[in-house]
């Protein structure tokens, strides 16, 4: 894409009142590209409905011969304009280029082949595909419309939250492909749907989660230090008190990674046999000293 365009687009979504970072737009672009590859390599081509618009596309092809980026512009653009009236010029901008750029990646990868007539591989790479893709649109702080901008609709009127909509469509939408498929397909398509959210997850959260302890020992002060000295980790003393005692306790919080847990079970252990110790995971961890090489 030409300089002078991304900017013009990084100039656009400024306007919806965040401070897009200089990669939320290839984020957004690549994104699209990479569900695009999913939905020819593997979905389309194999009759399984993963959910969304992108799958009811799929059904509609089958049953009627609609094309499928055609249809999901027939959806989104109409989705764009209530949008930008009904939820205002944020949501609106927020929305518009992944909506308006996945039917196009899906129009420019139609010639690409169908890589695999296994049904369960398909849904296997498929999912994970275009979970991928997905996680970095959103990632990139974008939307792909559809289903979302609808839910937020509803969400706006009607005491319902928009992923607890999003997940009823697309329940429907997979199971409403039973009426052009199989419906083995229709049961990989659950699986693929299940497969795209661990896709987002990771792409959103991470490979390896962090993870958090909350210590309540007798000597803090041995267990804080050899945290600071032996693992080489930072902590945090929280004001704690017993609930049933009324003692005061400081309660030593940590951060770690998965692969150290052993190893801070081991120093707690040795410290105080007898410590509370809650270890929990953390989506994100960040600040000066914890992420190394």
């Amino acid at each position: 894409m030409p300089a002078s365009t991304q900017q013009r687009l990084i100039a656009t979504m400024r306007q919806a009142g965040g401070r897009p970072g200089r990669w939320d737009v290839p984020l957004i672009l690549s994104g699209c590209l990479v569900m695009a590859l999913a939905f020819r390599l593997f979905l389309n081509g194999n009759g399984l409905v993963a959910g969304g618009v992108v799958g009811l596309s799929t059904i509609l092809q089958h049953k009627f011969g609609w094309d499928p980026a055609l249809f999901q512009w027939a959806v989104n653009v109409p989705l764009l304009v209530l949008t930008f009236f009904i939820l205002g010029k944020a949501a609106g901008l927020r929305s518009v280029l992944g909506s308006l750029f996945l039917p196009l990646a899906i129009l420019l990868t139609a010639p690409v082949p169908v890589v695999t007539r296994d049904a369960f591989l398909a849904a296997l790479f498929g999912g994970a595909l275009y979970g991928l893709g997905l996680g970095m649109a959103l990632r990139g702080r974008g939307s792909v419309g559809g289903y979302s901008i609808f839910a937020q609709f509803l969400a706006k009127w009607l005491p319902v939250s928009v992923p607890a909509v999003i997940l009823v469509l697309d329940a429907l939408t997979i199971f409403a492909g039973a009426s052009a498929f199989p419906i083995d397909k229709v049961l990989l398509g659950v699986f693929a749907a299940f497969i795209v959210r661990q896709g987002v997850d990771r792409v959103l959260v991470g490979l390896t989660p962090s993870m958090a302890a909350f210590i309540v020992c007798s000597d803090p002060a041995e267990l804080k230090q050899r945290i600071l000295d032996e693992m080489d980790r930072g902590v945090t003393l929280l004001a704690g008190e017993g609930g049933f005692t009324g003692e005061q306790r400081p309660v030593i919080m940590v951060a770690v990674l998965k692969a150290e847990v052993p190893w801070l079970r081991q120093v707690i252990a040795e410290s105080d046999p007898d410590a509370f110790v809650v270890i929990t995971e953390a989506a994100e961890v960040r600040g000066r000293g914890f992420a190394r090489s």
